[in-house]
């Protein structure tokens, strides 16, 4: 391999990969093509649980709102079945509270993953992302916040709408 001589800038960032990659438990003294390897299989790790995630986002947003509108697309049917027109708004209101605490889980899981890709390519492509935090978790959590309360919130309009018999839609 070719010598080279780090400047300043680089041979901090370095260290500071070093101590990073170290408190996760691996070896900070590896070559650049174990860490193009590492680089590649923390890529792929992340890249599995970005998409999981949104996967999963996806598919509770649309389980919790078909559960939520069903009293509304179903007037007749309360008719028949009273107060059991409640069950689907409150399935929707445990799934989303059940389904937000699994995709915190995977969040958590896809930040450390990401927190070791970021080192490691900072470590190899010099200062790219300047020690910035991801913002997309956060993100997906306040959004998960909202469905949940969407679904928390639809029970009640239902039981008002269910005691009134107020529904706009016959």
């Amino acid at each position: 391999m070719i010598g080279f001589r780090l400047d300043d800038d680089t041979r901090l960032r370095h260290q500071d990969w070093s101590r990073k990659i170290r408190s996760y438990g691996v070896e900070d003294k590896v070559g650049l093509s174990d860490k193009l390897g590492l680089a590649g299989h923390l890529w792929n790790e992340y890249q599995y649980r970005h998409d999981l995630v949104w996967n999963l986002v996806f598919r509770l947003t649309t389980a919790v709102v078909v559960l939520a509108i069903i009293p509304y697309t179903q007037v007749a049917v309360i008719d028949r079945i009273g107060w059991w027109i409640l069950a689907p708004p409150f399935l929707g209101g445990v799934l989303a509270a059940v389904g937000s605490f699994r995709v915190d889980r995977e969040l958590r899981q896809l930040d450390h993953i990401r927190d070791l890709y970021r080192a490691i390519q900072d470590s190899l492509f010099y200062t790219y992302h300047g020690g910035k935090q991801s913002t997309f978790s956060k993100h997906v959590r306040i959004y998960l916040i909202v469905i949940a309360l969407f679904a928390m919130f639809n029970i009640p309009l239902v039981i008002y709408l269910m005691a009134s018999g107020k529904w706009w839609v016959e």
